[in-house]
C-alpha cells in the first residue's frame, strides 16, 4: 500500500489519510520503501490501523510532517528514537556547505535546493538532520491491552526523554484514554516549546514533572482521572499555564485541596468545564461544585490542629517533669537489699515450733 505511495508518483502530496487496516510490526524498515522522501507530506493520519510496533526506521520518509495522528492502534513495542523522521545529509547548495565524514555517498544535486544524500553503509557514524516541524502528535489509546499498566508511562517517557530529535516546534500532545497510572517526571523536558497537554481518561493520581520543564505550558487536561487532591506547586512549577480541566476526579474537598482553588479564583486563569468539577468526598459536600464553595472550613482545621499540638506538648512535658521528679525521690532512699541493716550483734531468730 504504501510502498506505492512514493514521492515521484506523487510530488505536490500534503494530506495522507489511512484508517481500518491491519498494519501490524512496522518497525525495521521505511514505510514507505528505502531512500523514499515527502517533501511536503504535513499532515498523516494513520490512526486505527492495529499498529503494533514501529521504530526510528518506520517513519523517517516524514521530513516534514507537522500534524501526525497515530491513536487508536495495538502497540506491544516501540524502539529508541521512532519520531526521528529523517536519516541522513542535506546539502545547502546556497551556502556551499556539506559536512560528511564518509566517501560512500551518492549525491543529487538540484539547482539551490535543499538535497538529500543517502547514507550507503550502517556503520558510518552520521549527524542527523532531525524534523524540527512537528507540531502537533497524537498518540491516545495507542497501546493493546496486554501492555501492563506499570509499563506504560516508561513506554510513553522514552518516546521524548531519551530521543535526539529537539522537537522545537512541537507544540501539542493528545495522550487521552492510555490507561496512565503516572507521569515519569522527566517525560516532557526536552519539549520547550509544548504548549497544550491532553491527558484526559487515564488512571493519574498526581501529575508529576521535574522543575524547569514544560516552562511554555499553557493549556493542561486532567480530566477524568483519579486525582483526589492537586498541590500549588502545579502553578508555581508552571509559570504560564493559564487554562486547566480538572473535571470528573474523585476530589477530595477540603483543606488540602482548598489553596490550589484559591489560587485559580485569583488569577486571569481558567478552569474548563466547571460545572463538572465536583466533589467526591467528604459527604457533607458530595457532588457539590468545587468551584461554588466559598469556604473550606480550613480556619477551625487550623485551630483544632494547633490545639491538638499543644495538648500533645503538654502532655509530652507533664510525663518529663514526672519522670525527672520521680528520679531525685528515688535516689534519696536508702538502699536495703536482704538483712544487711540488722546488727551484727542481733542473732537471727530460729524458727519456733509449737
Amino acid at each position: 500500500m504504501f510502498l506505492s505511495v512514493r514521492h515521484e508518483s506523487y510530488p505536490n502530496l500534503d494530506t495522507l489519510v489511512v484508517n481500518g487496516a491491519t498494519l501490524g510490526d512496522l518497525s525495521g524498515t521505511n514505510l514507505f520503501g528505502e531512500n523514499v522522501q515527502h517533501k511536503h507530506l504535513s499532515l498523516v493520519n494513520l490512526s486505527t490501523n492495529s499498529i503494533s510496533a514501529f521504530d526510528s526506521a518506520t517513519f523517517k520518509a516524514l521530513t516534514v510532517v507537522e500534524y501526525f495522528y497515530l491513536n487508536d492502534n495495538s502497540l506491544l513495542r516501540v524502539g529508541k528514537d521512532p519520531f526521528r523522521f529523517s536519516y541522513g545529509h542535506y546539502f545547502d547548495c546556497a551556502a556551499k556547505r556539506l559536512s560528511i565524514s564518509t566517501p560512500k555517498l551518492i549525491t543529487h544535486v538540484h539547482s539551490n535546493d535543499a538535497v538529500y544524500v543517502p547514507l550507503m553503509d550502517q556503520n558510518q557514524n552520521f549527524n542527523f538532520r532531525w524534523n524540527k516541524r512537528l507540531r502537533v502528535l497524537d498518540i491516545s489509546n495507542i497501546f493493546s491491552p496486554s501492555v501492563p499498566l506499570d509499563e506504560r508511562p516508561n513506554m510513553i517517557s522514552e518516546m521524548f526523554s531519551v530521543s535526539s530529535n529537539e522537537f522545537i516546534d512541537l507544540q501539542e500532545i493528545i495522550l487521552r484514554s492510555n490507561s496512565l497510572t503516572s507521569i515519569v517526571p522527566e517525560t516532557f523536558c526536552k519539549l520547550p516549546s509544548l504548549i497544550r497537554l491532553h491527558l484526559t481518561n487515564n488512571k493519574l493520581t498526581s501529575f508529576a514533572f521535574n522543575d524547569g520543564c514544560l516552562p511554555n505550558l499553557k493549556v493542561l487536561d486532567l480530566s477524568e482521572n483519579q486525582l483526589v487532591s492537586i498541590p500549588i506547586r502545579l502553578w508555581d512549577g508552571l509559570p504560564v499555564l493559564n487554562t486547566i480541566d480538572i473535571s470528573s476526579n474523585p476530589l477530595r474537598c477540603d483543606c488540602s485541596l482548598a489553596p490550589f482553588i484559591e489560587r485559580l479564583s485569583k488569577t486571569s486563569s481558567s478552569s474548563l468545564n466547571q460545572g463538572r468539577t465536583t466533589c467526591a468526598a467528604p459527604a457533607s459536600r458530595k457532588d457539590r461544585v468545587v468551584f461554588e464553595i466559598t469556604d473550606f472550613d480550613c480556619s477551625s482545621h487550623h485551630r483544632l490542629l494547633v490545639f491538638a499540638l499543644v495538648v500533645l506538648f503538654l502532655s509530652a512535658a507533664f510525663m518529663l517533669a514526672r519522670a525527672y521528679l520521680g528520679r531525685i525521690r528515688f535516689t534519696h532512699l536508702p538502699f536495703i537489699a536482704g538483712y544487711s541493716k540488722l546488727g551484727e550483734n542481733e542473732a537471727t531468730a530460729g524458727p519456733q515450733f509449737v
